[in-house]
C-alpha cells in the first residue's frame, strides 16, 4: 500500500480590496450654473472640470481590404456661352439672314396700319406688308431724336405710350484698345480685373485668344457721354488708370488702335440696354410687347430685349422675342392663309395678372405660361391638340396625318 499523505489545504485567496469609486464628473446644467456660478471666473473653472466625451477609436482597416478611394469631382462645362469674342455677325446674323432681303441704310419714318396691310414709309420710298415686327430700342421709341423718330398711324395706345415713357434706358459703353502683343503689360492669365477707379472695368481678351486686346467697360453715370471727354482724352484716362492699377512707374505704351462706343448719343439707339425704372413692373414689359394698329386687326408687332422677361438686357432676349412675334403671326394665319385676328393669349396679347395659367403642349410636352381668361382656359383644357407654337402645331398636324 502507498501511504497517502494528506494534501495540504490551499488557503483561500484573500479578497482584493475594492477599488475606490471615483466621483462622477460634475456635469453642469443650466439650473446649476444659474444657481452656483456667481461670477464669470467661477463659470470658467466649473466648465474646465466637465469631462469631455471621448471620440470613438477608429478600428484599423482589416488586412486584405483596401481603403475606398474618393471619387474625383467631375468638372462639367456649362453649355451656355457667356462671352462672345468673335461678334454676332457670323454665327447669328448670317444664320438668320437666309434668303431674306435685307435693306440697310434706310431710315423708317412712318408705319401706317391699313385694312388688311401695313404701309412702311422710309427715306427711300414706301413698302407694303401683311405684318410688321418693330424691334426699335426703347430709347428710339421715346421719340426724342428727330432723325430716328417713327410716327405710328393710328397713334400708339395710351398703355403702350405710358410703358415706353416709364421704362428706362441705360448706357454701357466700351473702349477697345489694341496693343502690340510684344508690349503686353498686364497679367495675361487674369480674364477680368477692376481697380479702385470705379469708372472702368477691364476684360482681358488675350485670355480668350485675342492677343494684345483689352476691352474697357464703362457704366453710368460716367458712361453717359463719357463725362464730356473726347476719344483721345478718354484713351489717355484709361491708360493712366491702368498704370495706377498695375503699379507701373511709367505710362503704358500707346495702343496701335482704339475704338470708343457712344451708344447713348447714337440717334438710332439712344442707349445700350433697357431697365426697370421707377414705376416699371412686369405689366410694363407686357405692354411693350403688345400688338398695335387697327382695333380689330393689330398687325404691328413689337420685339426686342425690352419685351423679354427671361432675356432682359441681353441678345438672346431680343432673339427669342423676335421668334415669339413671328410664331404669333403664324399662329393667327390658318392653312388657307385666313387671318383669325390679333392674339387673345400668349405673346403680343398684352394680358397679364390673374389670367396667367400653365398649360402643357401636346406635342413637345413642355409647360407654357400663357395669359388667358378663365373661359379661354377651360376651352384649352378641353382641347387635346393644343400646341404652344407654330412649329409644334405643324409637327402635330403631320403626326395626325401620318396616323390617319
Amino acid at each position: 500500500r502507498i501511504k497517502e499523505e494528506p494534501v495540504p489545504a490551499v488557503p483561500d485567496p484573500e479578497p482584493e480590496p475594492e477599488a475606490e469609486s471615483k466621483p462622477e464628473p460634475e456635469i453642469l446644467s443650466q439650473e446649476s450654473l444659474g444657481a452656483f456660478c456667481l461670477s464669470v471666473g467661477d463659470l470658467v473653472k466649473k466648465r474646465r472640470r466637465v469631462k469631455r466625451t471621448e471620440e470613438p477609436v477608429k478600428e484599423p482597416p482589416k488586412p486584405g481590404r483596401k481603403r475606398p478611394r474618393r471619387k474625383k469631382k467631375e468638372v462639367v462645362d456649362h453649355p451656355t456661352d457667356r462671352i462672345v469674342v468673335d461678334g454676332y455677325f457670323d454665327f447669328l446674323v448670317r444664320h438668320l439672314e437666309g434668303e431674306a432681303r435685307v435693306q440697310t441704310k434706310t431710315i423708317v419714318q412712318k408705319i401706317a396700319s391699313r385694312p388688311g396691310k401695313c404701309v412702311i414709309s422710309s427715306d427711300s420710298g414706301e413698302q407694303e406688308a401683311d405684318f410688321v415686327i418693330v424691334t426699335l430700342p426703347v430709347g428710339v421709341l421715346k421719340g426724342k431724336e428727330a432723325r430716328s423718330r417713327v410716327v405710328f398711324e393710328p397713334p400708339l395706345s395710351a398703355k403702350k405710350r405710358e410703358a415706353i415713357e416709364t421704362f428706362g434706358m441705360g448706357s454701357e459703353n466700351k473702349v477697345v484698345l489694341r496693343f502690340d502683343p510684344a508690349d503686353v503689360f498686364w497679367p495675361v492669365k487674369v480674364p477680368y480685373f477692376t481697380s479702385t477707379d470705379d469708372r472702368f472695368r477691364i476684360l482681358n481678351l488675350q485670355y480668350y485668344g485675342k492677343p494684345g486686346i483689352l476691352v474697357v467697360h464703362g457704366q453710368p453715370p460716367f458712361s453717359w457721354n463719357w463725362g464730356g471727354l473726347s476719344d483721345a482724352e478718354l484713351v489717355r484716362e484709361v491708360r493712366q488708370s491702368l498704370a495706377s492699377m498695375l503699379g507701373m512707374k511709367k505710362a503704358p505704351p500707346d495702343p496701335i488702335d482704339s475704338h470708343v462706343t457712344r451708344w447713348d448719343s447714337d440717334p438710332f439707339s439712344l442707349g445700350s440696354y433697357s431697365f426697370f425704372a421707377v414705376d416699371s413692373t412686369v405689366e410694363t414689359v407686357h405692354a411693350l410687347a403688345s400688338c398695335e394698329g387697327l382695333k380689330k386687326e393689330k398687325r404691328v408687332y413689337f420685339a426686342g430685349e425690352a419685351c423679354s422677361l427671361d432675356g432682359h438686357q441681353c441678345v438672346h432676349g431680343a432673339y427669342t422675342t423676335g421668334m415669339e412675334a413671328a410664331w404669333s403671326i403664324m399662329d393667327r394665319i390658318g392653312e388657307d392663309w385666313t387671318d383669325h385676328g390679333p392674339p387673345q393669349i400668349g405673346y403680343g396679347s398684352g394680358r397679364l395678372g390673374m389670367d396667367q395659367q400653365w398649360i402643357q403642349c401636346c406635342e413637345c410636352e413642355a409647360w407654357k405660361e400663357v395669359s388667358v381668361t378663365e373661359q379661354a382656359f377651360k376651352r384649352i383644357q378641353e382641347d387635346e391638340n393644343w400646341t404652344c407654337c407654330a412649329k409644334c402645331r405643324d409637327d402635330r398636324r403631320q403626326s395626325v396625318r401620318s396616323q390617319g
